[in-house]
């Protein structure tokens, strides 16, 4: 009776009845009805029109298999296509064709997806060079993607030039080079989940694109990598990777919300001209360099709270930068710790909160800081230490309970108005050599 109204309803909606897809199968002239199933999936499409699905039921297949009509292969429970030996391409999709509920095993690419192309909770592992390789506007949701070899070359998801890619709800994992990269693509990446990559996720090229409601963990360089590329970052956890973001080469990043931390040599960091904006973010762990770091390039940083940096809290090297609303708690190092530093930089401080540095709550070594409201707490140097040529204009800013309330030496100007020095701080501007 079930099976009848099946019919019916497909039936009434135009709708061909699904072909089904057994290698086991031993019955003689497969007709795809779940009584005749092929024994393959070429042998199915072959015999399917525009719009139909292909079950494959549980089990394995061993086949590779090109896909030039728009259907659907839907596989059940354990569905598994694997390649025949680790050479070439499991599933090549040639057409707008959609995959679910599959796992793809073997080759040296998973799955082909070409424009229009779907995945469905898709399975990908033993690849040697792509899980996924993509070429225009396709769209991932679910699934898991594994990494088996450790080979410099391996990635998860790969995006060629033009593509627009759409990851949602994906979990990479293993040693792949990158987890997901973008040449000249588009990418809108959510709910991503990425650990044990040599990479995380990389924007490529001129990139544009957007991580949202991610967890990246556990990698071996920079969990997010950003080239000549745009890119927006939103409620995203990033945790013991060497880096946690690098923007180079001109590359435009704002990081909004979300929490980076227990990176090695740097949580964020600006390079080669790049634009970095984090706001609302919070940083905990030591790095060896510092908690957020920009070289030659723009930096602006408000409403994030820094929490044990390591050697710096904030670092800049040239280029400009603003720190607003930011409180940066425990810079500790043998030779640094401070909770700002601007070299030959361009830098204004608003509303920023330095607490229990080994260093300096502020250093300026050349270059021009402008300072709107700092409270500096129990730091074990300055509150504020100007040296080589800096020019430094202060207002409002509070000293307590630090060695020294301001260190100029070296030829350097400070322009200090509203300032309050209390307990062991010096009450008054030292002049060194």
């Amino acid at each position: 009776m079930i099976a009848a109204l099946s019919g019916l309803l497909l039936l009434a909606s135009g709708a061909n009845p699904p072909l089904f897809v057994d290698s086991h199968s031993v019955v003689p002239d497969p007709d795809g009805s779940r009584a005749r199933p092929f024994r393959t999936i070429a042998a199915a499409l072959q015999a399917a029109s525009e719009g139909d699905t292909i079950d494959l039921g549980t089990g394995l297949v061993t086949e590779r298999v090109v896909v030039a009509k728009r259907v659907t292969l839907r596989g059940g429970k354990a569905a598994v296509i694997a390649s025949p030996d680790a050479t070439g391409t499991v599933v090549d999709l040639q057409a707008p064709a959609t995959l679910e509920h599959l796992a793809i095993q073997g080759g040296e690419i998973g799955v082909r997806a070409r424009n229009g192309a779907r995945l469905s909770e898709v399975d990908c592992s033993g690849q040697r060079r792509a899980a996924v390789l993509v070429s225009g506007s396709v769209a991932i949701r679910g699934g898991r993607l594994s990494g088996l070899f450790d080979r410099p070359d391996l990635v998860g998801i790969e995006a060629e030039a033009g593509s627009a890619l759409e990851v949602i709800r994906t979990r990479l994992e293993g040693p792949f080079r990158w987890a997901i990269r973008g040449r000249q693509a588009a990418m809108a990446l959510s709910e991503v989940e990425v650990e044990g990559s040599v990479g995380g996720v990389s924007f490529e090229d001129g990139s544009r694109g957007s991580l949202v409601g991610s967890v990246l963990a556990q990698g071996r360089e920079a969990a997010l990598q950003a080239k000549a590329s745009t890119v927006e970052v939103k409620d995203v956890l990033v945790s013991r990777w060497e880096r946690g973001l690098d923007a180079l080469d001109g590359s435009a990043v704002t990081v909004e919300d979300g929490a980076v931390g227990f990176c090695n040599e740097a949580g964020l960091t600006a390079q080669g001209g790049s634009r970095l904006t984090v706001r609302n973010l919070v940083y905990v762990g030591p790095a060896r360099l510092a908690a957020i770091a920009s070289i030659g390039s723009q930096l602006r940083v408000s409403e994030g709270l820094v929490q044990d940096p390591g050697a710096t809290g904030v670092a800049l090297h040239g280029g400009r930068g603003e720190v607003t609303g930011t409180v940066i708690r425990g810079a500790r190092s043998e030779t640094e710790g401070d909770a700002l530093y601007a070299e030959a930089a361009d830098l204004d401080v608003r509303g920023v909160f330095a607490e229990a540095s080994s260093g300096n709550g502020l250093t300026v070594v050349g270059g021009k800081v402008r300072v709107l409201g700092l409270e500096v707490y129990r730091s074990q140097g300055a509150g504020i230490r100007a040296e080589s040529a800096a020019r430094v204009q202060a207002e409002g800013v509070q000293v307590q309970e630090s060695t020294t309330g301001v260190s100029v030496v070296g030829g350097s100007q400070v322009r200090l108005a509203f300032g309050r020095f209390v307990d062991e701080a010096v009450k008054s501007v030292r002049e060194g050599p």
